[in-house]
C-alpha cells in the first residue's frame, strides 16, 4: 500500500509539473545547452582545428552535460516531487553544509563562465555600435557632444580603450544588478532561456538554413528545419 501511495504521488507530481512548467523547462534546458555564440571562439582554440575534431569535442561535451543534468534533475524531482523548486538548491536549508558547498562550487562555475559570455556580448555590441549610420547622431545640436559620440562610436575597436571600458562596466554592473535583485534563479533562467537561448538554439540556425539551402521546400531537410523553427517560436511565445 505504501508503494502504491508513493507511485500515485509520483504520477500526481509528474502530471502537475508536466502540464504547468513544461515549456518553461524547455527554455531553461535550452539556456543550459546553448553555446552557438561561442562556436568560432571554441573552434579557433582547438589544436589543429578541423570540423571533425570540433564535432567530437562538441558531441562529447554536450553528452556529458546532458548526463549530469539528467541525473541531477531526476534526483531532485524524485526527492521533492511537487515541492521541487526551479532552482533545486532552494529546496535545501541555508544551514545545510553540503548544500552550501554546492552553492559555492556553482558560484565558482558562474564566475569562470561569465568572462566568456561577457566577451562575446561586448564584441557584438562593439561591432553593432561601429556600424550605426552617422545620421543617428547627426541631428544632435551640440557639436562637442556630437564629436564625442562620433569618437566613441566610430573609432576602430583596437584604438578605443574608453569604449572598451565603458561597455565592460555596463555589462558587468547591469548583470550584477539583475543578479542581486532576485533570489530565484529559475525565473532568470526561464526568462533568458525563452527569449535568448530559444532563438539561438531553435530559430536562428533553422532560419539561416532555410535561407541558404538550395533544396526544395518540400525536401525532408527543409521540412524538419521548419518544424524546429515553429517549435522554437511556440516555446519562446508561451514559455
Amino acid at each position: 500500500e505504501d508503494h502504491m501511495m508513493s507511485h500515485d504521488q509520483f504520477l500526481n507530481a509528474y502530471t502537475h509539473t508536466h502540464t504547468h512548467t513544461l515549456l518553461q523547462s524547455i527554455g531553461i534546458m535550452a539556456f543550459a545547452f546553448v553555446c552557438h555564440h561561442n562556436t568560432f571562439l571554441i573552434f579557433s582554440s582547438l589544436d589543429h582545428h578541423s570540423l571533425t575534431r570540433f564535432t567530437k569535442v562538441t558531441h562529447a561535451s554536450v553528452s556529458v552535460s546532458f548526463v549530469f543534468c539528467l541525473v541531477l534533475g531526476l534526483a531532485g524531482f524524485l526527492t521533492f516531487l511537487q515541492a521541487t523548486e526551479g532552482d533545486l538548491l532552494n529546496n535545501y536549508c541555508i544551514r545545510d553544509p553540503v548544500a552550501n558547498v554546492t552553492r559555492f562550487l556553482y558560484a565558482c562555475v558562474v564566475m569562470l563562465t561569465y568572462p566568456i559570455e561577457c566577451f562575446v556580448t561586448r564584441e557584438v555590441l562593439e561591432i553593432g555600435l561601429s556600424r550605426l549610420p552617422y545620421k543617428v547622431i547627426a541631428w544632435i545640436p551640440s557639436s562637442s557632444l556630437r564629436k564625442g559620440l562620433d569618437h566613441f562610436l566610430y573609432t576602430p575597436r583596437h584604438r578605443s580603450l574608453s569604449r572598451h571600458i565603458i561597455l565592460t562596466l555596463l555589462l558587468v554592473l547591469g548583470t550584477l544588478a539583475i543578479g542581486v535583485s532576485t533570489n530565484d534563479l529559475a525565473v532568470v533562467l526561464a526568462f533568458t532561456g525563452c527569449f535568448t537561448a530559444t532563438p539561438l538554439a531553435f530559430i536562428l540556425p533553422t532560419a539561416s538554413f532555410l535561407k541558404l539551402s538550395r533544396a526544395r521546400w518540400c525536401s525532408r531537410e527543409k521540412i524538419i528545419a521548419l518544424l524546429v523553427m515553429v517549435f522554437g517560436v511556440i516555446v519562446m511565445g508561451i514559455g
